[in-house]
């Protein structure tokens, strides 16, 4: 089973503004998927939300997937399967073949903006990643297992310079199980 998925907020994190976040959510718009991102996916996607898509039309991945589509391989959709040592396992998948294309998450919600593809997450990882979707809310919830293990040690040290202890320790105990390989940071899609 999946969740079909769309994109409702680019924003960064208020922790640190280095990093991005794009938030998804479901079609109910109850429970909302996470995704971090570099700040140049935050804001090539800000852009194009703030502009419209006429501003970015002669831009590079507008521009490739026109192409692609003309050619006639406009049979494409994002599903995001898992989730591994901080990273969500993505892919790009024609539809037509079945052919999966791994591609990292952010790029991927970047590319389903830009050419109007279907974003879909297993059931099992939106059911174990998901958080509650408040339109309005200043805020929203993430998982620190969704975090790649540079942006955690970046994390960990802003935690700390701000005393956040609880946040610094909560941090500490993902990289550490990281470490040790455990298998519990790794969510696999139902079959």
């Amino acid at each position: 089973m999946r969740v079909k998925l769309r994109l409702a907020a680019v924003s960064n994190m208020r922790t640190s503004p280095h990093i991005g976040m794009m938030t998804l959510v479901d079609d109910i718009e109850c429970r909302a998927l996470v995704i971090t991102c570099d700040n140049n996916v935050r804001e090539q996607l800000s852009v194009r939300l703030d502009r419209g898509p006429s501003f970015s039309k002669k831009w590079l991945p507008e521009v490739m997937w026109r192409v692609l589509r003309d050619m006639g391989a406009d049979q494409f959709e994002i599903q995001i399967n898992g989730l591994m040592a901080g990273e969500y396992l993505t892919d790009l998948v024609c539809t037509a073949t079945g052919q999966r294309f791994p591609i990292r998450a952010s790029d991927a919600i970047l590319l389903a903006y830009v050419a109007n593809l279907p974003v879909y997450a297993d059931r099992t990882l939106m059911d174990r990643q998901a958080s509650p979707w408040k339109p309005n809310a200043l805020s929203v919830a993430m998982p620190v297992n969704v975090i790649d293990g540079k942006v955690l040690r970046s994390l960990l040290d802003d935690a700390v310079r701000a005393e956040n202890y609880e946040l610094a320790s909560k941090i500490r105990d993902e990289l550490k199980s990281r470490e040790k390989g455990e298998r519990d940071n790794m969510i696999e899609p139902e079959i």
